[in-house]
Protein backbone atom coordinates (compact mmCIF):
# COMPACT_ATOMS: atom_id res chain seq x y z
CA UNK A 1 0.00 0.00 0.00
CA UNK A 2 1.62 3.35 -1.02
CA UNK A 3 2.09 5.97 1.61
CA UNK A 4 -0.12 8.32 -0.36
CA UNK A 5 -3.43 7.16 1.05
CA UNK A 6 -1.95 6.78 4.55
CA UNK A 7 -1.72 10.05 5.38
CA UNK A 8 -4.68 12.23 7.01
CA UNK A 9 -6.17 15.21 5.09
CA UNK A 10 -7.91 17.70 7.32
CA UNK A 11 -10.91 19.66 5.39
CA UNK A 12 -11.79 22.74 6.66
CA UNK A 13 -14.61 26.04 5.76
CA UNK A 14 -13.38 28.33 3.39
CA UNK A 15 -13.90 31.09 5.95
CA UNK A 16 -11.21 29.79 8.34
CA UNK A 17 -8.96 29.85 5.89
CA UNK A 18 -9.40 32.72 3.27
CA UNK A 19 -9.53 36.47 4.23
CA UNK A 20 -13.21 38.26 3.81
CA UNK A 21 -11.87 39.92 0.86
CA UNK A 22 -11.30 36.73 -0.87
CA UNK A 23 -14.80 35.53 -0.12
CA UNK A 24 -17.07 38.32 -1.41
CA UNK A 25 -15.09 39.35 -4.69
CA UNK A 26 -18.35 38.82 -6.78
CA UNK A 27 -20.25 41.64 -4.44
CA UNK A 28 -16.56 43.69 -5.18
CA UNK A 29 -16.95 42.82 -8.75
CA UNK A 30 -20.92 43.77 -8.66
CA UNK A 31 -20.45 47.07 -7.22
CA UNK A 32 -17.92 48.02 -9.70
CA UNK A 33 -20.48 46.75 -12.56
CA UNK A 34 -23.34 49.21 -11.17
CA UNK A 35 -20.79 52.10 -11.31
CA UNK A 36 -19.61 52.01 -15.02
CA UNK A 37 -22.12 54.12 -17.05
CA UNK A 38 -23.76 51.68 -19.83
CA UNK A 39 -23.13 52.51 -23.35
CA UNK A 40 -25.65 51.16 -26.51
CA UNK A 41 -24.53 48.53 -28.46
CA UNK A 42 -22.69 49.56 -31.78
CA UNK A 43 -24.25 48.12 -35.28
CA UNK A 44 -21.47 46.42 -37.47
CA UNK A 45 -21.90 45.72 -41.06
CA UNK A 46 -19.78 43.66 -43.53
CA UNK A 47 -18.26 45.34 -46.51
CA UNK A 48 -20.91 43.57 -48.50
CA UNK A 49 -24.20 45.04 -46.80
CA UNK A 50 -22.25 48.63 -46.10
CA UNK A 51 -20.05 49.83 -48.73
CA UNK A 52 -18.18 52.86 -48.56
CA UNK A 53 -20.38 55.30 -50.65
CA UNK A 54 -24.15 53.74 -49.50
CA UNK A 55 -26.10 53.89 -46.40
CA UNK A 56 -26.30 51.04 -43.99
CA UNK A 57 -28.98 48.75 -44.80
CA UNK A 58 -32.17 48.70 -41.98
CA UNK A 59 -32.98 45.66 -39.87
CA UNK A 60 -35.16 45.43 -37.10
CA UNK A 61 -32.70 44.79 -33.72
CA UNK A 62 -33.99 43.54 -30.94
CA UNK A 63 -31.53 45.08 -28.45
CA UNK A 64 -30.98 44.14 -24.95
CA UNK A 65 -32.02 47.01 -21.43
CA UNK A 66 -28.80 48.02 -19.79
CA UNK A 67 -29.96 45.57 -16.58
CA UNK A 68 -29.68 42.83 -19.82
CA UNK A 69 -26.40 43.54 -21.25
CA UNK A 70 -24.82 44.16 -17.60
CA UNK A 71 -26.06 40.36 -16.32
CA UNK A 72 -24.12 39.32 -19.76
CA UNK A 73 -21.44 41.01 -18.65
CA UNK A 74 -21.48 39.63 -15.09
CA UNK A 75 -21.57 36.57 -15.61
CA UNK A 76 -18.47 36.57 -17.36
CA UNK A 77 -16.57 38.82 -14.97
CA UNK A 78 -13.67 36.20 -15.01
CA UNK A 79 -12.94 36.98 -19.22
CA UNK A 80 -9.11 37.63 -20.31
CA UNK A 81 -8.91 41.08 -22.05
CA UNK A 82 -10.16 40.72 -25.98
CA UNK A 83 -12.17 37.75 -25.26
CA UNK A 84 -15.12 37.82 -27.80
CA UNK A 85 -18.39 36.73 -26.47
CA UNK A 86 -21.36 35.90 -29.15
CA UNK A 87 -24.87 36.13 -27.17
CA UNK A 88 -27.18 35.64 -29.31
CA UNK A 89 -27.67 34.57 -33.38
CA UNK A 90 -30.46 35.59 -35.78
CA UNK A 91 -31.05 35.46 -38.90
CA UNK A 92 -33.07 37.66 -41.19
CA UNK A 93 -34.37 36.92 -45.15
CA UNK A 94 -33.62 40.40 -47.08
CA UNK A 95 -34.68 40.87 -50.49
CA UNK A 96 -31.79 42.65 -51.71
CA UNK A 97 -29.13 40.25 -49.81
CA UNK A 98 -30.70 37.34 -49.33
CA UNK A 99 -30.30 36.08 -45.49
CA UNK A 100 -28.30 38.05 -43.21
CA UNK A 101 -27.18 37.24 -39.50
CA UNK A 102 -27.36 38.89 -36.79
CA UNK A 103 -24.71 38.19 -33.92
CA UNK A 104 -25.33 40.24 -31.01
CA UNK A 105 -21.94 39.62 -28.95
CA UNK A 106 -18.85 41.50 -26.93
CA UNK A 107 -15.64 42.00 -26.89
CA UNK A 108 -13.91 42.46 -23.47
CA UNK A 109 -11.44 45.78 -23.53
CA UNK A 110 -8.61 47.06 -21.74
CA UNK A 111 -10.64 49.37 -19.29
CA UNK A 112 -10.93 47.46 -16.35
CA UNK A 113 -14.86 45.44 -15.80
CA UNK A 114 -15.26 46.82 -19.48
CA UNK A 115 -17.28 45.86 -22.17
CA UNK A 116 -17.85 46.72 -26.40
CA UNK A 117 -21.08 45.47 -27.14
CA UNK A 118 -21.99 44.86 -31.03
CA UNK A 119 -24.66 44.03 -33.35
CA UNK A 120 -23.11 42.92 -36.39
CA UNK A 121 -24.64 42.06 -39.81
CA UNK A 122 -23.07 39.60 -42.33
CA UNK A 123 -24.20 37.74 -45.28
CA UNK A 124 -24.41 33.82 -44.72
CA UNK A 125 -21.85 32.95 -47.44
CA UNK A 126 -19.19 36.12 -45.96
CA UNK A 127 -16.95 35.53 -43.12
CA UNK A 128 -18.09 37.95 -39.71
CA UNK A 129 -16.04 41.57 -39.50
CA UNK A 130 -15.67 40.47 -36.16
CA UNK A 131 -15.43 36.55 -36.02
CA UNK A 132 -15.19 34.89 -32.70
CA UNK A 133 -11.82 33.98 -31.90
CA UNK A 134 -11.92 29.73 -31.42
CA UNK A 135 -9.78 27.44 -30.01
CA UNK A 136 -8.25 24.42 -31.41
CA UNK A 137 -8.90 21.67 -29.23
CA UNK A 138 -6.64 19.15 -28.36
CA UNK A 139 -8.25 15.34 -28.73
Amino acid sequence: MSMLFMTTIRWQPAHETLEDDDLDWEDQEDEIQQDIPFQDATCVYSPYLHPNDQPAPLFPVKDFTAEQWKAEQRLRTLAPIGERVLIRRRFHESVTFGKVIQDTMMVRVEEPHQWNSFHVFYQESEASPVPLLLKKRKY
